[in-house]
């Protein structure tokens, strides 16, 4: 072959591991890139071609991979250094039993590629860089689970960004869409790259040219190297099964970058101007494309390809689960009701789907929900893994700002005066608990109301029985009571036990 690689006999399981005889599966695929190959056309080796199960593998590997972009969306703010970041993303990835992949990676010393301004990318992180109001930034986030590698990237707005900057940020971001129409099986990838040239250059930037995407799934960087100022009917073929990253880097100024000396990895515009860059990993289908962790994108396709969204994918996994099976086998055209929806898909799931409708819709309050949300997830991940739910209750300056909901909802109860709230609210674990307090006395229903208002009471209860367990620790004393006021407030058939134990 082509390739180099040996084939299969027409009557023995096929290399791509889908248990069919070879000629029943990728016979005709084989021939039709031998005879690709013949005219003279680029085309990628079969062992670039990713398998079902390797598809899968690298699936989980995303999962890791954009919760923790999730994880650094909730906490970037003016004030947090880059190192911060850093260690956010390392931590996070070594507690889902994943690897940062950048870390130690031909000498880079960090565990995520922090981009700020006119760092165009492989910025490294530092204590000593701090966010500011104003910052764009590119947190560049590489995963490798079980063997299998992820790779993507989003861009931050730090606090109030200028007109100027935001329309760099969110071109870029089109660009990405412009560049997936031209994602089709047996297209050419300069057809892509020329597109989003193209595109970037029409709105008034320019594209870097030494810098492009590349294969992934089995290794960090794969073939083939993708550019984004190709020409159309130029570079490899894509074809079902082949992975790559999409992601130009857009300069508001001129393309031209350079390498710093000193740490031969930081990349900077030649004109100090501001960069901005978004990634994304996307498989080649049968008939169009899958973006394999962006996944608020993967909810709708731009080009209509009919590839499954991750929401159906989770619902199919839950075919073979008992509490989800016949429900599933009852809407069989994946029309289910709100309430049966909400059943078959996992929280975190739920949680994102919001964001997509509040963002598709530009519905304020579906924002709002996704915040007050991610906090109740964010507490619910804590339980979920055992971690320490009531360390460090004091205050933490530069904290995330309590969602307004939050802060409007805790001014109301009386109890609580206007210095207690902000120290409260300022930590990141008692905040998310007021989050969920106030989520169920809002949108709970009348039985599940009363079954928490019940589990507040024992919980009250606990915390007088064990009394001797953290009566010395006043920040623990003070986190209750400022909980208790809440409780005794929104609650009030819980409100004997919670006064009880707050008093003591």
């Amino acid at each position: 072959m082509y390739d180099g690689l040996q084939s299969p006999g027409r009557n023995d399981e096929c290399w791509c591991g889908s248990g069919k005889k070879y000629k029943k599966c990728h016979l005709d695929f084989d021939e039709r890139l031998e005879e690709l190959a013949e005219t003279g056309e680029e085309v990628p080796p079969r062992d670039l071609l990713k398998t079902p199960a390797e598809i899968e593998g690298i699936k989980r590997s995303a999962e890791v991979n954009v919760g923790v972009l999730d994880y650094v969306a909730e906490r970037i703010a003016p004030g947090i250094t880059t190192e911060q970041i850093d260690q956010w993303v390392h931590d996070y990835t070594v507690e889902h039993g994943a690897i940062p992949a950048p870390l130690d990676y031909e000498g880079f010393p960090k565990s995520v590629c922090t981009s700020v301004n006119e760092v165009v990318c492989h910025g490294i992180p530092s204590p000593d860089e701090v966010l500011r109001e104003g910052d764009i930034v590119n947190i560049d986030c590489s995963t490798i689970k079980d063997g299998f590698f992820s790779d993507s990237s989003r861009m931050f707005c730090i606090g109030d960004v200028s007109p100027e900057k935001k329309r760099l940020v969110e071109i870029a971001r089109q660009s990405l869409e412009v560049g997936l129409k031209e994602v089709k099986p047996w297209n050419f990838l300069g057809d892509m790259g020329s597109a989003i040239h193209d595109f970037v250059r029409e709105n008034g930037y320019s594209v870097v040219r030494e810098i492009g995407g590349h294969g992934i799934g089995l290794e960090f960087h794969e073939e083939p190297w993708v550019s984004y100022v190709s020409e159309k009917g130029t570079e490899m073929l894509m074809v079902p099964g082949m992975m790559f990253t999409i992601e130009p880097m857009i300069n508001m100024g001129k393309p031209d970058v350079f390498v710093d000396e000193d740490d031969d990895w930081t990349v900077y515009t030649e004109d100090g101007l501001p960069s901005a860059q978004w990634e994304i990993q996307v498989l080649v289908t049968e008939d169009g494309y899958e973006i394999i962790q962006d996944f608020l994108a993967s909810y709708d396709h731009p080009n209509g390809s009919k590839t499954p969204n991750r929401l159906k994918q989770e619902i199919e996994r839950g075919k073979n689960s008992p509490y989800t099976r016949d429900l599933i086998a009852s809407f069989p055209d994946f029309r289910f009701p709100v309430w049966a929806f909400q059943e078959v898909i996992s929280f975190g799931s739920f949680n994102y789907f919001t964001k997509f409708c509040s963002e598709r819709f530009e519905d304020k309050t579906l924002a709002n929900d996704f915040y007050l949300l991610q906090d109740v997830r964010s507490l619910r991940n804590a339980c979920a893994h055992n971690n320490c739910i009531i360390n460090d209750m004091g205050a933490k300056p530069g904290g995330k700002r309590p969602n307004d909901t939050i802060s409007q909802a805790v001014s109301s109860v009386a109890s609580i005066g206007s210095g207690q709230r902000r120290s409260k609210l300022s930590n990141e674990r008692l905040r998310q608990i007021v989050a969920t307090l106030y989520l169920h006395k809002e949108r709970a229903s009348s039985g599940v109301l009363e079954h928490r208002t019940e589990d507040l009471g024992k919980f009250a209860e606990r915390m007088k029985k064990n009394i001797d367990y953290y009566d010395g620790n006043n920040q623990i004393k003070s986190g209750f009571r400022f909980i208790g006021s809440l409780i005794e407030s929104w609650y009030p058939t819980a409100q004997n036990d919670t006064q009880t134990q707050a008093q003591s």
